[in-house]
This record gives C-alpha cells, sequence and structure tokens, in this order.
C-alpha cells in the first residue's frame, strides 16, 4: 500500500471508493505476494486523463524494478505501458 500511495484506504469498504483508487487496490492485491507475471485486462478503463498517467507510471516503475513479465489487455494504444516490448493485435478475432 506504501508503495502505490493508498495507505489512506486501509480499512475502507472497496465500493466506497473512485474508480482510480478501487484500480490502485486491485493492482495492489495483485502484487501482494510478488507474482513473476502480471496479467490486466484493461486496467485504465474508467480512468481520467491523470489517473492514467499515474497508473501507467506505476506500471512502468513495477516492470522495469520488479522483473515482471506483463500480459497487458487494452482496446486503445494509447493506454499501453512504454514498457510492453510485445504486441499481439486481434482484428475480427484473428491475429494481424
Amino acid at each position: 500500500m506504501r508503495y502505490l500511495n493508498i495507505e489512506h484506504l486501509q480499512g475502507k469498504m472497496m465500493g466506497s471508493l473512485a474508480t482510480g483508487e478501487q484500480r490502485l487496490v486491485l493492482l495492489s492485491r495483485a502484487l501482494v505476494k510478488n507474482p513473476a507475471m502480471l496479467i490486466l485486462d484493461e486496467p485504465c478503463q474508467g480512468l481520467d486523463d491523470d489517473q492514467k498517467a499515474n497508473y501507467l507510471a506505476l506500471l512502468e516503475n513495477i516492470c522495469q524494478h520488479g522483473e515482471k513479465t506483463l500480459i497487458y489487455v487494452s482496446h486503445y494504444a494509447t493506454d499501453i505501458p512504454a514498457c510492453v516490448n510485445q504486441l499481439l493485435r486481434l482484428e475480427n478475432g484473428h491475429v494481424v
């Protein structure tokens, strides 16, 4: 929680949190056991531009310093963090 700067959310109910806060709580939950791989499906959905930039910066830091494999699913190329170095694009159910 300290790493993601969400200590102030401790003890709060998930439903009472703003979307950006929920995303950070879910990310902290995914990181708690220090997994070698993170699979994130549309994690920036519902975030405003500032929240998205903050979230993507956190992912960059996690990937650069945590030696993690990241599988990142998004409909929007602008939501993909720079640490992603391989891309699989689907169009009409086929790899293009």
